[in-house]
């Protein structure tokens, strides 16, 4: 990780600020001078709000290409059109590759407020983002926009917003190389697997169990751990989930109820590895099972209808619902029909390889008080599980 503590300049006439928030500044510098500068040692982007009352430039970021755990100095530019009737904030949304969600939140409000703009006059507005020690990409996007309350000011331009009324600003290149995907290499089934939750060695042989979880955001171990192991034959995916817990919760008994709400082993799919198409398969402590189908996009168009084919077992060690006494864990088995699965191409062969993610969600009530943990065999690195881009490999082996 780096400090940065120079100023930058843009042009000879522009002063872009140090990393430490600052007021915003007018400038007596023509828009379209600025906009110039911006094409050459900026981001531009020229887009317009609230019916060209309001227009956005472009920003500057500095370091130009900072590491993980960088404070990165912002610096928008905006030019009041037309007279601006509301104490507007500004809001910074930095988005990493396929993730939903931000690394960084940068809403901000400037100094002087939106509504004592000076028409016509360049507003330099500045702050600082300051990025996790860990990015699940090369690149960041920023989206910005102005709000007030629930509501944000509509962008004028169809194509410079994706609906959403936020800016597609541009693009952040971060230095230095996001951490590997993992690959897990899943040999055919040799044995019967009985599904009871126990997963016998002579059932589950060859196959061997997953590297140790990490936590979401992929800065340390998990505190409980848990590992998976996976077997296939030519119709079927036989998976194994185990993991530590000292206070098993399971109250609800209804497939697809929420139970992420409470505690769960979780397996993600994405069968054609196009990072758009996937399914989620959840079971609680109580082997109650949550499933679900995603199309076009992380979290786009979720479908609790669809059920996966599934037979599951669960051996809870422990009491359930009972934060008295110290439990050990539970284990899950799965048998998929690997035909229920859309786009996954069957019979499944060896050599065939898709995206999958395992994770924990855990909800302890300890001695020491309540305790929250997601965890993940390929961590998204900010907290959202549905960043298909992590995904690490799940591949088929003789």
């Amino acid at each position: 990780m780096r400090t940065v503590v120079a100023c930058l300049f843009l042009g000879a006439a522009l002063l872009v600020a140090c990393t430490s928030r600052l007021p915003s500044t007018v400038l007596n510098t023509a828009p379209n001078t600025v906009l110039q500068e911006l094409r050459t040692q900026g981001v531009p982007c020229d887009v317009t709000l609230g019916g060209d009352t309001v227009r956005y430039l472009g920003f500057v970021a500095t370091p130009k290409e900072p590491l993980p755990g960088d404070a990165v100095a912002i610096t928008h530019y905006w030019v009041a059109q037309k007279p601006l009737t509301k104490p507007y904030q500004v809001f910074v949304h930095v988005l990493a590759d396929g993730a939903q969600g931000w690394v960084a939140h940068g809403d901000h409000a400037p100094i002087p407020s939106p509504e004592t703009w000076p028409v016509g006059k360049v507003i330099r507005d500045e702050h600082t983002l300051n990025l996790p020690n860990t990015l699940p990409a090369a690149r960041l996007a920023l989206r910005v926009g102005l709000y007030q309350g629930n509501e944000r000011l509509p962008v004028d331009a169809p194509r410079a917003h994706l609906g959403d009324n936020r800016i597609v600003a541009g693009d952040i290149p971060v230095a230095g190389t996001p951490p590997p995907r993992p690959r897990y290499q899943a040999p055919k089934r040799r044995a019967v697997v009985t599904l009871d939750g126990v997963t016998a060695e002579q059932e589950w042989a060859p196959s061997t169990w997953s590297e140790g979880f990490t936590l979401s955001r992929g800065d340390r171990p998990a505190q409980l751990a848990s590992a998976f192991r996976v077997l296939w034959d030519s119709e079927r995916l036989y998976v194994a989930m185990q993991t530590d817990d000292p206070d098993l919760q399971a109250t609800l008994s209804v497939r697809d109820d929420p139970v992420y709400r409470e505690e769960a082993l979780e397996i993600f799919l994405d069968p054609t590895s196009n990072r758009k198409d996937y399914i989620e398969l959840q079971a609680s402590p109580a082997n109650t099972l949550f499933d679900a189908r995603f199309t076009g996009g992380p979290r786009r168009n979720m479908d609790t209808r669809y059920n996966v084919v599934v037979q599951s077992a669960v051996q809870a060690r422990g009491t359930l619902n009972q934060p008295t006494d110290v439990d050990h864990g539970f284990t899950v088995e799965w048998q998929i029909d690997a035909a229920s699965i859309p786009g996954l191409s069957v019979p499944l062969t060896a050599g065939q390889c898709v995206r999958a993610n395992f994770f924990r969600i855990a909800k302890d009530r300890t001695t020491a008080g309540n305790r929250s943990e997601e965890s993940a065999w390929s961590p998204p690195l900010m907290g959202d599980f549905h960043n298909l881009e992590r995904f690490g490999d799940l591949c088929l082996s003789e």
